[in-house]
């Protein structure tokens, strides 16, 4: 009778969405990589971060983040590609193909203290 009821209660609050999950975003923003006109990106970060670039062409792409506050916490970046595998550390350019995913990985590095860092970033094409 008991595992009936919570049976019962847990069909209901399933179908008014009480206890549906959570979507998780694998990434927190999404970009196309900029060709002509670099296009700059702005974030906080308080741990880590991701950010999705999707290439258009094949050529050299450089990636790159810079903190624009003064706060005492510096950050470190990798480019990861699509199964999330390090690519690059540290800011820089790598040759890609047409119609491929990267992650930009922003991440607080380990030493500071204050603020969390605020940051530019970016994925341009550069040949």
């Amino acid at each position: 009778m008991k595992k009936t009821f919570l049976s019962l209660i847990v069909v209901i609050a399933l179908s008014i969405g009480v206890l549906s999950p959570n979507t998780v975003s694998a990434y927190d923003s999404e970009h196309t990589v900029s060709s002509g006109t670099t296009q700059f990106h702005y974030s906080t970060v308080y741990g880590t971060k991701y950010h999705k670039f999707t290439t258009h062409k094949s050529g050299v792409v450089y990636f790159m983040a810079n903190k624009t506050n003064t706060t005492n916490v510096s950050i470190g970046i990798q480019v990861l590609d699509e199964n999330y595998n390090v690519v690059r550390t540290g800011e820089g350019s790598i040759n890609v193909s047409a119609n491929q995913i990267y992650y930009l990985k922003v991440y607080i590095l380990p030493g500071g203290s204050g603020l969390p860092p605020a940051y530019v970033y970016m994925g341009h094409y550069v040949a």
